[in-house]
């Protein structure tokens, strides 16, 4: 007889965190998550189901393609070292849950790469470090042997890069260009992550620095018509993924300045040109990803908590053929695995890590 493992968890639907969509992962014989066995009974007036599952590694990888967008303007030093002293807060949880992950950083300036700006396409290349400090590794895999200390190589990029920020249309320049290819997988979730304390004003007719020409669009114009709006790049992203709504395998997190208060101090402290990060807020809700200000003394709980939103997002689930009661809820596996544990959301069980190759799950639930 195989030794089992039965896990009893009473969680209510919802546990993680609020409006969430998880990668859809697929267990068993084929795509649609059939399950390979499932038995149906009623008693007491409940139905009661069982359903297995058997997992397949090549049906679930664990593939994540991180993207940093680094503002390299005068005033971004400070925030630049905030973030790169703390980064381990962010990786260490990919690292522990053995991700696949690709890891990358650009910058607010990529945009300038395009034809009608510098035409320049090497601006649109990941970022590997600046002056003499480089890592000459573009695109952080498993494989590299210390990716924390090399992603502190590659964002470590400076401060004299453009004052126009335009971080949304530099988004779709690096990950267009052709000199980036093989960062974005097809079976993965991208995360994106913005680090600026000035919104994003995107416009591609609109020259750069345009508020120094005559007649020229003035800075942080909200009311420009050539502004492109974020709906816009939410809509590229999408298209980009094949995926929409809640289903969604992206995320644009931001960390920025979020108020008044905030936007005040930064302000004090010399960077006069800083502005609520409006654009940023509002794609960040309309993707499912985090917010942290960028006044924060230590970045360390906001790097986490950025992190812990993608990995909630990127984690491998089943889905039950029927919404369980979940306080009914068991699950077996075989071989045991003392390490998976698991978290009940609608019709969805949902795993703190991906279960080893090999593994049978064994859902037994009531449903009304």
């Amino acid at each position: 007889m195989d030794f089992q493992k039965s896990l009893m968890l009473s969680l209510l639907c919802g546990t993680m965190a609020n409006g969430i969509g998880c990668s859809q992962v697929s267990f068993g014989p084929g795509p649609s998550n059939p399950a390979a066995n499932q038995t149906n009974q009623s008693v007491g007036g409940l139905n009661s189901h069982s359903e297995t599952f058997n997992f397949d590694n090549n049906q679930y990888s664990g593939k994540v393609d991180i993207l940093f967008v680094v503002d390299n303007s005068v005033s971004m030093s400070p925030l630049q070292n905030n973030m790169t002293t703390n980064f381990s807060s962010f990786m260490n949880g990919f690292i522990a849950r053995n991700f696949d992950y690709h890891l990358a950083v650009t910058t607010t300036e990529a945009y300038l790469s395009l034809p009608q700006f510098h035409n320049s396409p090497g601006v649109a290349q990941f970022r590997d470090g600046a002056g003499s400090n480089l890592s000459n590794i573009f695109d952080i895999t498993v494989q590299v042997p210390s990716p924390i200390a090399t992603f502190v190589t590659n964002a470590s990029i400076g401060s004299t890069g453009s004052g126009d920020e335009r971080a949304f249309s530099s988004i779709k320049a690096t990950l267009d260009s052709n000199l980036n290819a093989g960062f974005l997988r097809s079976d993965s979730f991208m995360a994106i992550v913005i680090l600026s304390d000035e919104d994003d004003f995107s416009d591609p007719n609109r020259p750069e620095y345009s508020w120094t020409q005559s007649g020229g669009i003035v800075d942080h114009d909200y009311q420009n018509p050539g502004l492109e709006s974020v709906d816009s790049y939410v809509s590229y992203l999408d298209q980009l993924t094949g995926t929409t709504g809640a289903s969604r395998r992206y995320s644009v997190s931001a960390m920025t300045v979020l108020d008044s208060v905030c936007q005040a101090q930064h302000q004090s402290a010399g960077s006069e040109s800083s502005i609520i990060g409006q654009r940023y807020i509002d794609i960040s809700q309309k993707t499912g990803g985090e917010l942290a200000s960028i006044c924060d003394a230590n970045y360390g709980a906001d790097l986490t908590n950025i992190a812990d939103r993608v990995i909630q997002h990127s984690l491998p689930m089943v889905s039950l053929s029927i919404t369980p009661i979940a306080s009914s809820v068991q699950l077996t596996t075989t071989p045991a695995d003392p390490a998976l544990t698991w978290t009940v959301s609608g019709a969805k069980i949902i795993f703190n890590k991906m279960p080893n190759q090999g593994t049978t799950i064994r859902v037994d639930y009531n449903s009304n």
